[in-house]
């Protein structure tokens, strides 16, 4: 093992430990370090840096900016153990980070996917309704689809109507109450499964039709097929309404809610927001305001109500 794979053995398990999900940091720094041994170099230099950051020739620019970025961090790390490394600059390779306007569902459309969902064949019927199912549950709680789909069933407490949400995002783990009419789906689809499926192999709350749990990639894949099946998205398009939308659309509808009563703590409504939905901070809920011009046209006129900002 040279020196900069020690280093980065030791800086992928530091970041793991402190919650981090590695996902395509782990290889993508190995590939760095592989890339720095055929150059037969054990130092990190900015040159050596942006030479493997603009791999493959071609590759949108945003790629680039990440790769770039992902060396940053690591060569922070190495430096503060050796200043022989240098830390490349991240302005070589500037990308202005833009967050996809969010696509706010209506009941409608909500109602929608859901009867398309509910209508999915399978040969015993598990499939249309783990997915009518789950698709509801982002609706009425906001989860990520991950989080939704990382229960098990011993995180579904139906009769305190409440799911308890491990390692989500950040490594953050939390409770989150539910509206009976949730709880009372989530119960109907628990009856429901376990007479389909009698010898699960996943503790999985939510099960396939062989019993295992469902992949974010397929639950995203079948949101797009019936977006496009009901004419949400176009099929030769790549972007379109996303399933990651739900939980804005959540976000938007409670924020609306908070805005329009009379009674409400907004300051307290929005911190327990964003409690509620797992964000790491309040910021990340008050993004909402730029990103809906109707959130921000309520909070316009709750500003000249009370003379005080948010």
């Amino acid at each position: 093992m040279n020196r900069l794979e020690k280093h980065l053995e030791e800086y992928l398990a530091l970041r793991k430990a402190l919650g981090f999900k590695l996902r395509t940091i782990d290889s993508s720094l190995k590939d760095f370090v592989n890339y720095a041994t055929t150059k037969n170099s054990t130092i990190i230099t900015t040159k050596l840096a942006l030479s493997w950051a603009i791999k493959p020739a071609g590759a949108n620019p945003k790629w680039w900016a990440y790769r770039l970025r992902l060396v940053h961090h690591f060569a922070r790390h190495v430096r503060g153990i050796d200043p022989q490394d240098e830390v490349p600059p991240l302005g070589l390779l500037p990308y202005l980070h833009r967050r996809v306007p969010p696509h706010i569902y209506s009941e409608e459309e909500m109602l929608r996917i859901l009867k398309a969902a509910k209508e999915l064949p399978s040969r015993n019927g598990l499939r249309g309704l783990t997915y009518s199912t789950l698709f509801g549950l982002l609706w009425g709680t906001g989860l990520r689809i991950s989080e939704a789909l990382a229960l098990n069933r011993d995180n579904v407490e139906l009769t305190n109507q409440l799911l308890t949400v491990h390692n989500g995002k950040f490594g953050k783990s939390r409770l989150v109450p539910v509206a009976p009419s949730v709880a009372t789906a989530l119960e109907y689809y628990a009856c429901n499964r376990d007479r389909i499926i009698v010898k699960p192999r996943s503790d999985s709350f939510f099960l396939t039709i062989i019993g295992t749990r469902p992949t974010s990639a397929v639950a995203q894949l079948t949101f797009r097929q019936i977006c496009c099946k009901i004419g949400l998205r176009n099929p030769l398009e790549k972007k379109g309404p996303r399933i990651h939308d739900i939980r804005h659309t959540f976000a938007v509808r409670e924020l609306i809610h908070l805005h329009n009563g009379e009674d409400r703590d907004i300051d307290k409504g929005l911190h327990a927001l964003s409690v509620y939905m797992g964000h790491l901070r309040p910021s990340s809920t008050y993004w909402y305001f730029s990103a809906v011009p109707e959130l921000m046209g309520l909070a316009l006129v709750r500003l000249d109500a009370t003379g005080r900002s948010l």
